[in-house]
């Protein structure tokens, strides 16, 4: 989650990245619930698999999902579209490779 708040400037919400011209309202507003759902989660758990097996991790995973999803409908810059498309092939080649 490091990367997600800190390499992404989002710590002190999403309207820093509003403001920097990183998303518009409407994007903000698609990624909020996600956004807080992870905000909020801080695991006493260390080891990985323990992480994976936590319900309320799996509730921040169908979140991003279903972010995911939204933000796809509603993008149309075919820049950020083609970025979307990539980061979805790496993904499901990685997942592969993991089983």
């Amino acid at each position: 989650m490091c990367q997600y708040f800190d390499d992404l400037n989002l710590s002190d919400g999403l309207q820093s990245a509003v403001h920097e011209g990183w998303l518009n309202k409407d994007e903000a507003e698609i990624m909020s619930e996600f956004h807080e759902l992870a905000l909020k989660y801080h695991p006493t758990i260390n080891r990985d698999q323990d992480v994976l097996d936590d319900p309320e991790w799996n509730d921040i995973v169908r979140e991003a999902q279903k972010t995911w999803k939204a933000l796809r409908t509603h993008l149309t810059d075919k820049t950020e579209l083609e970025l979307m498309n990539e980061l979805e092939q790496q993904f499901e080649v990685a997942n592969k490779s993991d089983s």
